[in-house]
C-alpha cells in the first residue's frame, strides 16, 4: 500500500486524495487544451503509470492515474486523437524494490523505474504520433536516448514533472528551444507562498526556470 501510495505522487487518502485528484484532473485539462491549440488534428500517446496494471494496485492510485487521463481527454476535446495509452518497461527488479531505484526527493518515482530508452521504443513503434503526453514524469537519461535529437519529429509534453531530473537548467532550455519539449504544468510557489500550476511553454520557459533550485548546479 505505502508503495502504491509513494508511486502515485505521495497523494493523500480520504479528503486528501479526492482533492489531489481533482487538482490531476484540472491541471491535466489545461496541459490538454494547449497541447490541442498547438497541434491541432494530430495524433498523441499517453505514457501512463505501469503499476496501475498490476491487481495490486491500490484503487486510489488508479483514480489517481484515471483523473489525469480523463482531464488530458477532455482537454483535447476532439480536436487531438489519443492513438494509446502506453505503459513503459521498467527496469529489474522496480516492482520489488522501487524505492531503492529512487533519487529523492522527487515527485515522480517513475522517472527512475522506466527502463532506458523507452520513449525513443515508442515513438519508433508509433511513427504517425506527433505527440508524446507524459504522466509520470521525465525518463531519467533521457538526454542520452536517440530521442533527444527528434524535436522535428516528435513532441513531448508533461503533467507535473520533475524538472531536476534532467540535472541542469540548460537541459532543459535546449529540449524547449528545439521543439522536443513543447509544455508542461508544474506547481510552483507564488510570491504569498501559496501553490501554484504553471504551464511552461517556449516562451516562458526561461522564468519559470530562473525560480526553480537545481540540486548541485551552479
Amino acid at each position: 500500500m505505502l508503495v502504491g501510495v509513494f508511486l502515485a505522487g505521495g497523494v493523500g487518502c480520504g479528503r486528501g486524495h479526492v482533492r489531489h485528484t481533482r487538482t490531476r484532473e484540472s491541471v491535466a485539462r489545461q496541459l490538454g487544451c494547449y497541447l490541442a491549440d498547438q497541434f491541432p488534428g494530430a495524433r498523441a500517446l499517453i505514457l501512463s503509470n505501469p503499476f496501475t496494471r498490476s491487481e495490486k494496485c491500490p484503487d486510489m492510485v488508479r483514480r489517481f492515474e484515471q483523473a489525469a487521463l480523463k482531464g488530458l481527454k477532455a482537454g483535447f476535446g476532439g480536436r487531438i486523437t489519443t492513438a494509446a495509452v502506453v505503459y513503459p518497461e521498467l527496469r529489474p527488479g522496480a516492482e520489488r524494490r522501487p524505492l531503492a531505484m529512487v533519487r529523492f526527493p522527487t515527485p515522480t518515482p517513475l522517472s527512475y523505474l522506466m527502463a532506458p530508452g523507452q520513449l525513443t521504443r515508442v515513438a519508433g513503434e508509433h511513427a504517425d504520433c506527433r505527440l508524446i503526453v507524459s504522466l509520470i514524469g521525465i525518463p531519467a537519461g533521457l538526454p542520452g536516448e536517440p530521442l533527444w535529437q527528434w524535436g522535428d519529429r516528435v513532441s513531448l509534453a508533461f503533467l507535473l514533472p520533475d524538472f531536476q531530473v534532467l540535472d541542469r537548467p540548460e537541459l532543459v532550455r535546449e529540449a524547449f528551444a528545439s521543439g522536443l519539449f513543447a509544455a508542461a504544468v508544474v506547481e510552483q510557489s507564488g510570491e504569498d507562498g501559496t501553490q501554484r500550476f504553471q504551464l511552461v511553454t517556449p516562451q516562458n520557459v526561461d522564468r519559470i526556470l530562473s525560480r526553480m533550485a537545481f540540486s548541485g548546479y551552479q
